[in-house]
């Protein structure tokens, strides 16, 4: 059982969303608004956040770093009606687990709580990330350090991974090697 926060403006969907994870087994709460939403997370301890992008009072896309900020640090899953690859990129460029569009299917939801928090589990088991070889990576820089730690940490997680970037800046070399 997890610990859920939904932060949509809908409550339509908020509804839909508790029911669902009723029965799924989880327990969940509900915010209409980014500041509402904050604030529950900032208080509770959750394991899963399910955050709309299109706020009355915020882009949710903005929340994101602030919501992983708390002491539970929980998964972020972006919902939105107005789904894009764009949007997309930049949900998970931000921190979100996943980013999944309106409507969902019920078993499109089930496999994403199911992954988020199985990652989860399996993110708090991992006492240390193992030793990255830098593979022709250069620098020191508090942004290559913190680039490394989530490479070396993805690197021991069946979890798939978007690497993203501006060209040239080295994406290729955090790749797997192909055997």
């Amino acid at each position: 059982m997890a610990d859920i926060l939904i932060v949509d403006d809908d409550k339509l969907i908020c509804d839909i969303l508790v029911k669902m994870m009723d029965f799924f087994g989880h327990e969940s709460r509900f915010a209409l608004t980014g500041k509402e939403g904050l604030a529950l997370a900032k208080n509770g301890w959750f394991d899963l956040v399910f955050l709309d992008v299109n706020l009355p009072d915020a882009n949710g896309l903005d929340l994101i770093k602030t919501i992983k900020e708390n002491p539970s640090s929980p998964e972020v899953i972006i919902i939105t009606g107005d789904s894009s690859p764009d949007g997309a990129e930049m949900a998970i460029s931000s921190g979100a687990w996943n980013y999944l569009g309106k409507p969902f299917l019920r078993q499109e939801l089930n496999l994403q709580v199911s992954r988020a928090l199985q990652f989860r589990r399996e993110k708090g088991n991992v006492s240390s990330p193992g030793i990255l070889k830098r593979n022709g990576l250069i620098g020191e820089s508090k942004e290559i350090r913190s680039c490394l730690e989530q490479a070396s940490a993805a690197a021991y997680s069946d979890t798939p991974v978007l690497i993203s970037g501006e060209e040239g800046t080295g994406k290729e070399l955090l790749q797997k090697p192909s055997t």
